[in-house]
Formats: structure tokens, C-alpha cells, sequence
């Protein structure tokens, strides 16, 4: 019954339909013109979130360019003279948001924490609060998918109290929120329109970006065999043959990208033999 009467309230602060012009067309405009490596259906998008809706949403999976897009959205709002707040659901999220549009960014925990301490009658000096929503804040919440019932609730109801937009960025597809309840999947339906970043843009290579989008769909097996049908998948017999031949190309893709390569493992087991091979190879 309450996550019920959340989501209800929830829905309610989401359904802000052709509320008001936060952001011109003129700086939406600007702003595009100025991002001019943007494609035609990332400047869609920008125009669609920065539209007069209360609550807008842009869907986008991996790759598709979400950060660029947010960036552009960004610019026209500055130029229009909003203040932009960014909240995820995870630090890791939030300073990715942050690096990628030059705003401030935190996670959604410590921005209801500190939310609940202004309300405190006597609270604690605190070194740095998050900064309250006002009319003229834009709210961006990056994995908008992976965030709860509970906190969607208490940001598109703060927001809804103060006249802030919200632009909400995610994917309905990916992980849902560990606090659990599709959150961003019953917003969706509520507010109706959204933009959508199909188009993968990360991966370079035409069976790549295939690949990339069947799996975003839930087919990892189709994904899988695209790499297997271009040799990028080798199989190994043996737990020591395989851990011998991952270190091996571990240490040629360190000389080829200066360093920067990764190995992933399923295993604590294996990630302990694998790093003390890794180690090993560095003394």
C-alpha cells in the first residue's frame, strides 16, 4: 500500500503537460548550432526535452549519444537563463553527468538527505547543501531507470512544488531500480511523448553497432554470435590455458592502448589468479 500511494503521488507531479516555456527555441536553436556534430535525431531530442512540458523524458540506450544530447539541452538552458541541477541514482552516475555537461551533479540519496535536514528545526551546519529547486531550475536525472518509486517521487514532487522542469534520461530496457518498482516505465505512460535515441554511436563498426542494439533489446544470444561470426570470441580449454591466454592479450593491448585495458571475470576465484598473474608480469 505505500509504494501504491507512492507511485500514485508519484504520477501525479509527473502529468505537468504544455505547462511553460522554461527554455526559448531561440537558445535551443543557438545551442544546436552550435553542437554541430550533433545528428538530426539528437537535435530532435534536445528540442523535444526542452519543450513546455512540465516533466519531458528522452529514452536512450547505451551508445546512442545520451551525454552529448544532455550537454546541447544544457547550453540552451544556460542561455535562457536557468540554473541546471543534475541527480542520479549512484555517485558513479552523477559524476558522469557532471563531467559530461559541466554542471553540478549528486546523488539523489544525498539530495534528499540534505532536503530532509532543511526541514530540520535545529540542523547541523552542513559544508555544502544541495541547492533547492526554484521556478527557474531545470532538473536532470541521468538513469532514470534505475531510480526508485520513492525517490522519483520526492524529485518530481519537489519540482512540481517549486516550478522547476525535470528532464528525466534513461532506458525502460535496462536494470530496474534496486529499491524496486519500474518507476520510469509508469512515468512514461503518464506523461505519453518522449524522445527516443535509437541510433548507437559509440561503436564505429556496422555489425558492432547491430550487435549492440539486439542486446540493448534483450537478445544477448544474436549479440553474442555477431562477435563469434567475426572472430571476436575464442574459446579456451581449461582454467589454466584460459587464464594464461587472457594475460597474454591483457599485456598486448596494455602496449597498443598505453595501458588502458581491462580484464573482466565472473569469479572472485578467477579475478584473484588473473591479478596475481597481472601482477606478476608488472614486477
Amino acid at each position: 500500500p505505500g509504494i501504491a500511494a507512492c507511485e500514485a503521488a508519484m504520477l501525479r507531479a509527473a502529468d505537468r503537460p504544455l505547462e511553460r516555456i522554461w527554455i526559448t527555441p531561440e537558445a535551443v536553436e543557438a545551442a544546436l548550432a552550435r553542437a554541430g556534430h550533433l545528428s538530426p535525431e539528437q537535435g530532435e531530442a534536445v528540442r523535444h526535452a526542452a519543450g513546455p512540458d512540465g516533466v519531458s523524458l528522452l529514452q536512450a540506450g547505451a551508445g546512442t549519444g545520451k551525454t552529448t544530447t544532455a550537454a546541447a539541452l544544457v547550453a540552451a538552458a544556460h542561455d535562457s537563463g536557468l540554473r541546471v541541477v543534475g541527480l542520479a541514482p549512484s555517485w558513479v552516475a552523477a559524476d558522469e553527468l557532471a563531467r559530461s555537461t559541466g554542471i553540478l551533479a549528486q546523488a539523489i540519496a544525498r539530495w534528499r538527505h540534505d532536503r530532509t535536514r532543511a526541514t530540520d528545526p535545529d540542523p547541523a551546519p552542513h559544508p555544502d547543501p544541495s541547492p533547492a529547486f526554484g521556478a527557474d531550475t531545470l532538473v536532470l536525472v541521468d538513469e532514470a531507470g534505475m531510480v526508485s518509486t520513492r525517490d522519483l517521487e520526492a524529485v518530481l514532487s519537489a519540482a512540481q512544488a517549486a516550478g522547476a522542469k525535470v528532464v528525466l534520461i534513461g532506458d525502460r530496457r535496462q536494470l530496474a531500480s534496486v529499491g524496486g518498482a519500474s518507476a520510469l516505465r509508469a512515468v512514461a505512460e503518464v506523461v505519453g511523448r518522449s524522445a527516443v535515441l535509437e541510433h548507437v554511436r559509440r561503436q564505429t563498426v556496422d555489425w558492432q553497432r547491430a550487435a549492440s542494439v539486439v542486446m540493448a533489446r534483450g537478445d544477448a544470444e544474436a549479440g553474442l554470435r555477431a562477435y563469434a561470426a567475426n572472430d571476436r570470441v575464442e574459446l579456451i580449454s581449461g582454467a589454466e590455458a584460459a587464464h594464461a591466454r587472457v594475460i597474454a592479450l591483457w599485456s598486448e593491448q596494455r602496449v597498443v592502448h598505453k595501458g588502458d585495458a581491462l580484464i573482466v571475470t565472473r569469479r572472485n576465484a578467477d579475478a584473484a589468479a588473473l591479478n596475481a598473474r597481472a601482477r606478476a608480469v608488472l614486477r
